[in-house]
């Protein structure tokens, strides 16, 4: 066991590399700015997403790594570790991190949905909704969320007459669908719709306010946009775990505010959804943590409101 370095007064240039990556790593768990910070200089000449995907390559396993090594010294934390240890620690977590900038998008994508219904790419790149959502979460809510719904749907339709009908029909009549499969098409079903709609409902540069015909049922509804933004954020905030808020519209073109549990539309109670955010943890969380009152200010900023217009005055 080489001499002890403690990060704070150490001269030895591993020991402090190894402290640093180990202070840099523990606190990773609860702050993406410590990510950020550490590999920046790692990666300044890395794209966007490689940072991005760098960043949740470390919330995996920089972490345990860093745990490992301090466990395996009997060290408390306190940031002293040994030279050896500091030298191996130093190491594999940059050569981690480095590994990790080189991922392509295909570690986002899960393998490609087979059957009638099959997965769209998104309508902008994965970092077009930067700095409001990160690219990292867009790729694997898009890439392995959604792609598990609609691979999910293939399976539960597969050798049923409901393989040829459209998953907003499937949606909209669960009522009546086999009992053995209603709960696959239910969570599965309403998986696939809500994400193909929820990349629709946002895009680059979108927020600001609608106008027009929804403005002025926003205005005699819920008394203007403001207080329209007040009723949606604490809708969303006031599902409990898993699920979405949406504004909705029945077919007396009256709005509505609701929220739905896990996959659940507002399609089943027969009304058409026009705008929702999905508060399922895993659509915020590597950016947001358990912030979800931030993730859901920030999704006003990148509504598109013109899509969503156009949805009520259908």
């Amino acid at each position: 066991m080489g001499p002890k370095a403690r990060f704070d007064g150490a001269d030895n240039a591993a020991s402090a590399a190894g402290s640093t990556v180990a202070f840099v790593a523990s606190r990773a768990m609860a702050s993406t700015r410590a990510v950020r910070e550490f590999m920046s200089p790692l990666s300044t000449r890395a794209s966007r997403a490689s940072r991005n995907r760098v960043r949740s390559f470390a919330f995996r396993h920089v972490g345990p790594l860093i745990d490992s090594a301090r466990q395996q010294n009997n060290q408390p934390f306190n940031l002293m570790i040994t030279r050896r240890t500091a030298l191996k620690t130093a190491s594999a977590a940059t050569a981690a991190l480095a590994a990790a900038a080189t991922f392509t998008d295909a570690l986002a994508q899960a393998p490609a949905p087979t059957g009638p219904f099959t997965l769209a790419p998104l309508p902008y790149a994965n970092d077009a909704l930067e700095p409001h959502i990160d690219a990292a979460t867009m790729g694997i809510h898009h890439g392995r969320h959604h792609a598990a719904y609609v691979a999910g749907l293939n399976r539960a339709v597969a050798g049923t007459d409901l393989a040829k009908k459209s998953v907003e029909d499937i949606v909209r009549g669960l009522a009546t669908a086999p009992e053995n499969i209603r709960t696959a098409l239910r969570n599965h079903g309403g998986g696939h719709l809500n994400h193909t709609l929820f990349w629709r409902m946002m895009k680059k540069g979108g927020g600001g306010q609608p106008k027009g015909a929804l403005a002025s049922a926003m205005e005699k509804k819920f008394g203007g946009f403001d207080k329209f933004r007040e009723a949606f954020t604490a809708s969303a905030m006031g599902q409990f775990g898993s699920g979405w808020a949406w504004l909705s519209v029945d077919d007396k073109k009256e709005l509505r505010i609701e929220a739905t549990a896990n996959q659940d539309s507002p399609l089943t109670a027969g009304r058409m959804p026009l705008l929702g955010v999905d508060v399922w943890e895993h659509a915020y969380y590597l950016k947001y943590q358990n912030k979800r009152a931030d993730y859901v200010a920030a999704f006003f900023n990148v509504i598109d409101w013109d899509f969503v217009a156009e949805r009520f005055g259908k």
